[in-house]
């Protein structure tokens, strides 16, 4: 009663409209090749009520009817009101199986010829996968000699994936033909593939292992050339796979606690298919050299030890980029924020010293490596030595007329605790004008460029990047160009000193575009340290790719000379985006894996590079003494280009620093007594008085 009365409800309601005659039309959009079941029916429905009950005279009951025989296929089709409609129609006979399937990415070795990699099975339209009878013969395009089957996985059974080569265009179309074991032919349309071309692994940072260990370290850099689909498989030198990592754009790595020997980086071009093998491959190797038994490896995280119990948990921030000094020595390491610091020292006894701007070392004290150990862990713990201390520094390149200047910015937290939302603010000199700046700016207002930040966390570091036009204008030249970075933070901030940076960056003519400036803290003389006077040398290192080829990977060492102090090292910003670490008796290495630094015949201004850093010279240190250094700058695998020496003297000041006249206070004005002369103090914002 209820299903009457429902089919009442719903008659009454299509009487009102106005329905359009129930029909249904059979296609066959796949025909039988050569008699086997590829066949495929399929009913279009139109009109009527539906839903639809479909009713095919071979049982099926879907619209869509595939793997079948030539023959007359016919359809019932009954709407929701009862009404039908019937339709049929015809598989015929095809003479070829068409179908398929190719796998795209796959390349070849150079010199070889372009392969293609094809299952031999009917794809039909829906879904269906039909198969002639096997073997099949590969007999390729009618005008190329010489197809040849590389590989043939299973070519007796019904899931046959071959891997042909031809000689044809690279990259190009083709129609592959064959022929199955009854003599029924088919044809695959193929992508040939491209010549692989191989990217640009750097090996870099490597250090050896002490014997009977497993300490030694390498780092690496890829640069991928092109969009195939490349692996880098890292083998062990027993054979053994390391790791296996895909490439694309920026891929690095670094691993640790390997043994002596030599390990094999593989990069393997893919072919996203069944097949899983190495079809083609370049490869470079890093050497981990055998040290002998005359030391052993210290390692270890540096970190917060908020239960001072010197047992690093998982919940206490690890520290990066903090120096470890260790004494005698001495001998020096970096700290990175996953693994702490590694380094190999001869066998002795030991007392080491963290140092950082942000933190303080409490534990442990001295140990003693004795051979009887090849790898001694080593946690380091650490207190803050404020609540919370962001700072920011600065560096730029050359100002030349006609020229574009780039000013490199680094925002680094030097403690555990978030800075909250955060404002970093840069103003440059009026006479210039903006060009862009990475990441993109919150705002560029005149000569005023600002960053909004939600939160600079836990020892963060983040760049940003300032590209500015300098004008055409000759009569620049000797003139001065100021900058000022600052950031604010909306927690407050313990050390604000360190919150602003300033740059005065003389416009020059020409300038050699590898070099190695330095620069004093009065900044009184570029020639003379100041004994008395100065703290600080500033370094900054400029380099540029005059060669004729994208540069992807640089390198730049600093062999720190006796007459400075690796200790003090305060590593400041760059043109890009890098890592650092001082190791041995002072080596400090800057790499920028994945630069790709455009030689300056394709882009001038993106040329360019540098890196800035700070030291204070070994004391006490004579007047007289020469403080000479200079830098390594490796450009890929090439030779490295060796800057003219940096050379400044030490000696003590023998006159008054001139004061501008703004800042001298003389009163009481007028006197006929006591005259008091107030001089700016360096450091200090207001005079200090002076008699």
């Amino acid at each position: 009663m209820t299903r009457n009365r429902t089919l009442s409800f719903a008659l009454a309601l299509f009487g009102s409209l106005r329905i359009v005659a129930l029909q249904v039309d059979v296609v066959n959009p796949v025909q039988s090749a050569c008699g086997y079941p590829t066949g495929i029916m399929e009913a279009l429905i139109s009109g009527g009520v539906p839903p639809y009950t479909i009713a095919w005279n071979t049982g099926a009951t879907t619209e869509i009817i595939t793997g079948l025989l030539p023959g007359t296929y016919s359809v019932t089709v009954t709407d929701f009101v009862g009404t039908q409609a019937f339709g049929q129609g015809d598989v015929g006979v095809s003479s070829m199986q068409q179908g398929g399937q190719t796998y795209a990415n796959l390349a070849h070795c150079p010199g070889s010829l372009p392969m293609a990699e094809l299952t031999l099975f009917n794809q039909a339209q829906y879904g269906a996968y039909i198969w002639g009878a096997p073997p099949f013969t590969i007999t390729g395009p009618a005008e190329v000699e010489g197809v040849s089957v590389v590989q043939c996985t299973n070519c007796t059974g019904m899931d046959s994936l071959v891997r042909v080569e031809m000689d044809v265009p690279a990259g190009s179309f083709q129609t592959i033909t064959w022929e199955d074991a009854n003599g029924c032919p088919g044809e695959s349309q193929v992508v040939m593939s491209t010549e692989a071309v191989w990217p640009n692994v750097m090996v870099y940072d490597v250090q050896g292992s002490c014997a009977g260990g497993n300490n030694g370290t390498f780092a690496y850099a890829v640069s991928p050339l092109s969009s195939q689909l490349m692996t880098l498989r890292i083998y062990r030198p027993s054979g053994n796979l390391l790791s296996s990592v895909p490439i694309g754009p920026g891929t690095a790595g670094a691993h640790g606690q390997l043994s002596p020997g030599t390990y094999v980086l593989k990069v393997v071009a893919e072919t996203n298919g069944p097949f899983d093998d190495e079809l083609c491959w370049d490869q470079t190797v890093a050497v981990i050299d055998d040290l002998g038994n005359g030391c052993a490896n210290v390692n270890g995280p540096v970190f917060i030890d908020g239960n001072a119990n010197c047992t690093w948990q998982f919940n206490e921030n690890k520290i990066p980029q903090a120096i470890v000094e260790f004494t005698p020595g001495p001998y020096y390491a970096t700290s990175n924020a996953i693994s702490g610091y590694s380094t190999n020292l001869p066998l002795g006894t030991y007392d080491h010293t963290v140092i950082h701007p942000g933190a303080q070392q409490e534990c442990p004290g001295p140990f003693t490596l004795d051979g009887s150990q090849s790898s001694v862990t080593r946690p380091i713990g650490c207190s803050s030595l404020f609540p919370l201390d962001a700072q920011v520094t600065g560096c730029n390149g050359p100002a030349r007329p006609g020229f574009q200047l780039l000013y490199g910015l680094n925002l680094r937290n030097n403690t555990a605790a978030n800075a909250g939302a955060s404002t970093l603010t840069f103003e440059f000199d009026p006479v210039l004008s903006f060009v862009s700046a990475s990441p993109t700016p919150s705002s560029v207002v005149g000569n005023t460029v600002s960053w909004s930040l939600t939160g600079i966390g836990a020892y963060a570091s983040t760049y940003r990047f300032v590209h500015l036009q300098v004008p055409p204008d000759i009569g620049l030249i000797g003139t001065t160009l100021n900058a000022t970075a600052t950031v604010s933070t909306t927690n407050t901030d313990a050390v604000p000193a360190n919150n602003a940076w300033t740059s005065q960056q003389t416009v020059t003519a020409s300038y050699d575009p590898n070099d190695k400036l330095a620069s004093t803290s009065t900044g009184q003389s570029d020639e003379v340290y100041f004994i008395d006077q100065d703290e600080w040398i500033d370094y900054v290192i400029r380099f540029q790719n005059t060669g004729t080829d994208t540069a992807f990977h640089v390198v730049v060492t600093d062999t720190l000379p006796s007459t400075l102090d690796p200790a003090t090292v305060e590593v400041g910003a760059a043109s890009h985006a890098m890592n650092w670490n001082l190791t041995g008796h002072g080596i400090l290495r800057f790499n920028f894996p994945n630069i790709l630094l455009p030689d300056s015949n394709v882009n001038e201004p993106l040329s360019h590079g540098f890196v800035g850093f700070r030291v204070r010279p070994r004391l006490p240190i004579e007047p007289g003494t020469l403080i000479e250094n200079i830098a390594n700058i490796y450009f890929d695998y090439n030779p490295p280009v060796i800057t003219e020496p940096s050379v400044l003297v030490a000696e003590f000041s023998t006159g008054v620093v001139e004061q501008g006249g703004q800042d001298l206070v003389l009163m009481p004005n007028p006197t006929n007594g006591e005259l008091l002369v107030q001089l700016p103090e360096q450091g200090h914002d207001g005079p200090v008085p002076t008699r």
